[in-house]
């Protein structure tokens, strides 16, 4: 081989050499644009639904913004954390473990507002007693089970707490090496801040969060319900409780003024149905179906459903 031939080989590998990127294998798991959107929206109900159940156990002002979304090894967080820091361990399912950790003067702020005080932080550092755990579990509680309110359109979780500790090295949900995500949030409650963050295993969220945009699919979710798929939004459980007034109408007859001045007990009042007519039954003052007065086995007066109205029928009361 010549010179010449050598010299060009050698140019070639140096190259080569100077356009390979070293490749990070800790930073090999990525979630792409969309599913950071989504994750965002998600955890934006889950600021929501904290300050719901919050702000009325705390008879106080509660505020939690969401900051930036990261990812982190196990070990690198943990190190990020000051110490002491009030450092929650729950399970999301029984393979999942997460933590959710609180900066120490606001979890002092909550115990304050709990026991009547106006929410401010403690001048020291110090443990927690037996009665203030007790007081901060509950609490800790209601900020766990927003979890599953958050992801309530996606999955069904049923998240349950595992532990509270104090020191941050001293906790183990998942492998040092091990990918998280992060997520921040700014919390203010009465008058305190400080910082509140979500630790949560990335195979866990790669596992369920959608590939479309957030948007995308609560209107596949919309376009499933329309078609009669089944689908569960997050307001399904508040509207399947909800009690609604039913009423039961005999007939109908209009009087004069002067005579119902007059009616005494004993008088009749002639209405515009027969005996064996059914009845109607109202729905917010709304006649919805007609059925048949009857009793049930235990003695009660029922109605039997005969009829469910529908539009273009004549009985039908928008």
């Amino acid at each position: 081989m010549g010179d010449t031939e050598s010299g060009k080989i050698e140019q070639m590998m140096k190259a080569a050499k100077g356009s390979v990127a070293r490749y990070d294998f800790a930073t090999a798991d990525k979630l792409n644009a969309d599913q950071y959107r989504f994750i965002y929206n998600v955890f934006q109900q889950y600021a929501d639904a904290v300050t719901t159940k919050l702000a009325p156990m705390l008879q106080s002002r509660v505020q939690l913004e969401l900051g930036q979304i990261s990812m982190a090894t196990y070990a690198d967080y943990l190190r990020s954390l000051p110490d002491p820091s009030t450092m929650v361990v729950f399970k999301i399912d029984p393979e999942t473990k997460a933590l959710l950790s609180l900066d120490f003067p606001l979890s002092f702020a909550l115990l304050d507002k709990l026991m009547g005080g106006k929410g401010e932080t403690s001048e020291g550092i110090r443990e927690f007693t037996e009665i203030e755990m007790i007081l901060l579990q509950k609490t800790i509680v209601r900020l766990v089970e927003c979890y599953s309110e958050a992801w309530r359109e996606v999955r069904d979780f049923k998240p349950q707490l595992v532990e509270i500790r104090l020191n941050p090295l001293g906790v183990v949900v998942a492998g040092s090496s091990e990918n998280m995500v992060i997520v921040p949030f700014s919390a203010r409650i009465a008058q305190a801040q400080g910082r509140f963050e979500l630790c949560l295993p990335f195979k866990h969220l790669k596992a369920i969060v959608p590939n479309a945009s957030f948007e995308q699919f609560i209107l596949s979710k919309t376009s499933q319900a329309a078609s009669g798929q089944t689908v569960s939004p997050l307001f399904a459980g508040k509207i399947e409780s909800a009690r609604v007034p039913i009423s039961c109408e005999l007939g109908r007859t209009e009087v004069l003024f002067e005579d119902l001045l007059h009616i005494e007990p004993g008088d009749c009042l002639v209405l515009d149905t027969q005996i064996g007519d059914p009845v109607r039954l109202k729905v917010n003052e709304r006649t919805k179906f007609l059925g048949r007065p009857g009793k049930t086995k235990d003695n009660k007066v029922g109605i039997q459903i005969c009829k469910v109205l529908t539009e273009g029928d004549e009985e039908f009361e928008e």
